[in-house]
């Protein structure tokens, strides 16, 4: 996993669609200290955590992991 897109990514997501982290982490069960190691780089989300991300935001796990272009993305 490329961390660095991950995480710009997961920005761009909690961003455009308005979630605090702590929204987020009530939506899905994640922790906020998860969600801000996500969201510094500093650790990569689980699979599960990965899934549950994607399932929320309504993108694909592997656009979260950095393939496929930003051009494409519509957000909810």
């Amino acid at each position: 996993m490329r961390r660095s897109t991950f995480k710009k990514r997961f920005r761009l997501l909690l961003d455009e669609l308005g979630y605090s982290q702590k929204e987020f982490s009530a939506l899905t069960g994640i922790t906020e200290a998860a969600i801000c190691h996500y969201l510094n780089g500093s650790r990569a989300p689980s699979a599960q955590s990965l899934i549950s991300i994607a399932d929320i935001t309504n993108v694909s796990p592997s656009w979260l992991l950095g393939y496929g272009d930003d051009d494409n993305i519509e957000f909810m």
